[in-house]
């Protein structure tokens, strides 16, 4: 389907296309006002209706188009405030070229070239995004990315995606104390709070375990390797290991990370029961977490106490060990 250029027609369309970057990233440091968003969600459209044709029809040199298409997804997604709502919107437009992707291939059967959605590479860019984003540590603008990851994630737009979830995991729980884990806490924290399920059940489906080049790290932390964590993608023993660092942290000196990790440990402390599995230790968490409820029932004199009314103790997962059946 693809036809060749001159070295002219390609020089142009990569001025073209770095004009574009260079315009697009200066706006996206400039989200002040729900009009800049809005326009800013518009532009993205409009170079998504000419990418995704251009990929379909395999025009020349449409990967380069779609990467600066995905790169101002995540450019985007880096400057809109984690809790924005319009980190909602800039999901749904990710969903809604999905679709017109989709859509487009559908009714044009005979105009198209062979090719697929998770072919397009947006979780490609994600996760350069990550590894620029992660060289100057932006703590805020991690959490933003992480918060635009974690939905994509959750809903679907690519499992690809686990890659830079298990890759942000890696770099928060699995390193030496002293080097940079903190710096990606809290964009940990944020994954497991918006997509732990999807993470944790996707290595249960997992059919196949061979890796391959797209997997991420070759290896896993130096500290998972201590603890004989060897599994390079997820796993089970590789969920209770960032679990129980979570557990770990939340003992930190600092009152600010130690919060941070209960409410890591605390996202997925429930993601088996969830899901009907069937998980070390949520049992007992459990079950001590009821008993101290009722207990502040019976104190308080209220009608009900949720667990903002307790201390909960995230050693609870540990007292009174007993055998637990355990997802293989």
């Amino acid at each position: 389907m693809s036809t060749s250029t001159s070295p002219s027609e390609k020089a142009r369309a990569a001025d073209f296309r770095h004009k574009v970057t260079q315009s697009f990233e200066a706006d996206a440091q400039n989200l002040a006002t729900e009009t800049d968003k809005i326009d800013q969600l518009v532009s993205i459209q409009s170079f998504a209706l000419k990418f995704i044709k251009d990929a379909a029809r395999q025009s020349p040199e449409y990967q380069e188009g779609l990467n600066l298409l995905w790169h101002m997804f995540c450019i985007t997604a880096q400057n809109l405030q984690q809790e924005d709502s319009f980190q909602d919107s800039l999901v749904s437009l990710l969903l809604w070229t999905k679709e017109y992707d989709s859509l487009y291939r559908q009714l044009h059967p005979n105009g198209v070239a062979d090719g697929s959605w998770e072919g397009y590479g947006f979780a490609g860019e994600l996760q350069s995004s990550w590894e620029q984003l992660s060289t100057q540590k932006d703590v805020t603008k991690m959490c933003n990315l992480a918060m635009f990851s974690a939905k994509c994630f959750a809903i679907g737009v690519s499992d690809d995606i686990e890659r830079t979830a298990t890759w942000v995991m890696r770099n928060a729980l699995e390193t030496e104390e002293g080097t940079d884990g903190l710096v990606y806490l809290p964009s940990a924290v944020i994954l497991v709070q918006n997509c732990a399920f999807k993470l944790f059940s996707l290595a249960l489906m997992r059919l196949q375990v061979t890796r391959s080049p797209e997997d991420g790290p070759a290896t896993t932390g130096v500290m998972a390797q201590k603890a004989d964590i060897h599994e390079v993608r997820f796993s089970q023993s590789r969920w209770l290991y960032w679990r129980r660092r979570f557990q770990e942290i939340s003992r930190h000196h600092d009152p600010t990370v130690a919060a941070q990790a209960k409410k890591g440990f605390m996202a997925m402390i429930s993601c088996g029961r969830l899901l009907d599995l069937s998980v070390l230790g949520e049992l007992r968490f459990e079950k001590h977490l009821q008993q101290a409820m009722w207990e502040e029932l019976k104190r308080s004199g209220k009608e009900s106490v949720d667990g903002d009314e307790i201390d909960i103790n995230l050693d609870w997962v540990d007292v009174d060990a007993e055998s637990e059946p355990q997802q293989d």
